[in-house]
């Protein structure tokens, strides 16, 4: 994406499960949705961006893959390539938010980053750029499908600046240290980087792009930040 700075799966679309969606005040909204049958939560949080309040809505009910270690969505089974190409495991009891409507106000880069989008595929939050790398496609190579996404909106710090995420709020909390990974595209946890699975590393093998790490992602330089417990 050069790492700086619209459309999830038919089965659990953003637009028509955000259809209505309203901010309400800086905490948690109770507003629920469903579509297809899959229960969504919409909710409300702000955080500071040096000394600037941003309001966010979030889609709420993403998870930390235990095994790849990326951000999928657990409203869908989506595909893992730690575990064989079989289903994401839940590494955590965390649930994460990533906001999906422009924040408010909208500081632009290098504060938010915007398009990120969901995999119909694998369930994972991906940047589109030509050559990624999705698991869906097992042992060979395969596109990411953004399908019936809109665009995700991820607070960052591209380390080109002092630029530094806060909580404003006690709930939910930001959570620092998520990466992107050059090679497959998607975000994940850059805490268990060692330990992570790229789609990309398992077909080709190891290369100098994963800083040598066996069959792990690509060491981004850019963090990123998410909202977590909800």
């Amino acid at each position: 994406m050069g790492e700086s700075s619209s459309q999830g799966p038919g089965s659990f679309s953003r637009r028509g499960l955000l259809r209505g969606g309203l901010l309400v005040g800086l905490g948690a909204a109770g507003l629920t949705m469903a579509s297809s049958g899959i229960a969504h939560a919409v909710t409300g949080a702000a955080a500071e961006a040096n000394g600037q309040v941003v309001n966010f809505i979030l889609q709420t009910d993403w998870r930390y893959c235990g095994k790849c270690r990326n951000l999928y969505y657990a409203g869908h089974p989506g595909i893992c390539a730690g575990t064989g190409y079989g289903q994401h495991i839940a590494g955590s009891s965390t649930g994460y938010g990533v906001p999906d409507q422009t924040p408010r106000p909208n500081l632009g880069s290098p504060f938010t980053q915007s398009p990120w989008n969901i995999c119909a595929r694998c369930a994972c939050l991906f940047w589109p750029e030509a050559n990624d790398y999705c698991a869906a496609g097992g042992g060979g190579k395969l596109a990411h499908d953004s399908s019936g996404s809109g665009p995700y909106f991820m607070m960052m710090n591209d380390n080109s600046s002092d630029i530094n995420w806060t909580s404003f709020m006690p709930t939910p909390a930001l959570q620092a240290g998520w990466r992107f990974c050059g090679n497959c595209k998607v975000l994940y946890w850059g805490g268990q980087w060692s330990a992570s699975v790229c789609q990309y590393e398992k077909i080709n093998g190891p290369n100098a792009n994963n800083g040598g790490n066996g069959s792990g992602h690509a060491p981004g330089d850019t963090v990123y930040y998410l909202f977590m417990g909800v």
